[in-house]
């Protein structure tokens, strides 16, 4: 069980770049964001930068095939499914991850090596789950630490192809607060989103992604019945 809770709390800690944020937190972020594009404004920012900031201005971010993603992560209701990799010394862990939101409840469930365990969250309290022994831990987590990341802070940075798991992927970028997320579509296969690569000063992941909706139902957020607390 601690092998497993500790990839969980790896997991719950790169997926806190997906989270939401309340509208006073939303408001804070954007007060920071504000005052340090003030400050690029006055420090300056290279040619380079001011190019590329003006292509992605240009934009119809409406029409970018990331565009329903995007507005899924701002709204902080979603499902959010896909396969990853946890990068443990002196092993890689592989594993297939869930996490969904729903204003101040959240769930992450991670599958690996044949075990199974989850961390619900609501509000400020927080139910570490073990599904193998049907257990599991409470404890405390504040409103900053559960909506790390604005959603409304996700702004387009600029597309292009690349070539990933040997085939064209179209991709299409953006910034927030701490880092980067990077869209990837299959372009042999009807433009469906095949991969997100988040980077962040915490972990860079990629993951391959098998749902992403709005397919929220409210037994996501409560512990199964017949488990016991420790």
């Amino acid at each position: 069980m601690k092998k497993i809770l500790y990839v969980l709390m790896i997991i719950f800690t790169m997926s806190l770049s997906l989270a939401g944020c309340s509208k006073d937190d939303a408001a804070s972020e954007n007060q920071v964001s504000e005052d340090a594009a003030s400050e690029d404004a006055i420090s300056g920012e290279t040619a380079s930068e001011d190019t590329a900031s003006e292509d992605a201005a240009q934009v119809d971010t409406s029409k970018l095939l990331s565009n329903p993603y995007v507005e899924l992560l701002k709204s902080g209701r979603y499902v959010l499914k896909f396969r990853g990799v946890v990068d443990l010394d002196p092993e890689d862990i592989f594993s297939d991850v869930t996490i969904a939101r729903e204003g101040e409840n959240s769930l992450w469930i991670i599958q690996a090596e044949g075990s199974k365990s989850h961390i619900i969250t609501k509000g400020d309290t927080a139910f570490m789950v073990d599904d193998e022994s049907h257990s599991y831990i409470t404890g405390t987590m504040s409103n900053m630490e559960t909506s790390m990341i604005n959603g409304e802070s996700l702004k387009f940075n600029s597309e292009g192809e690349e070539i990933i798991d040997g085939r064209s992927m179209k991709y299409e970028e953006y910034s927030y607060d701490i880092g980067k997320l990077k869209f990837f579509f299959d372009t042999e296969d009807d433009k469906k989103l095949h991969a997100v690569l988040n980077t962040n000063p915490v972990e860079t992941v990629m993951m391959e992604i098998t749902e992403f909706s709005e397919n929220v139902t409210p037994d996501m957020f409560e512990v199964p019945e017949g488990y016991s607390g420790i």
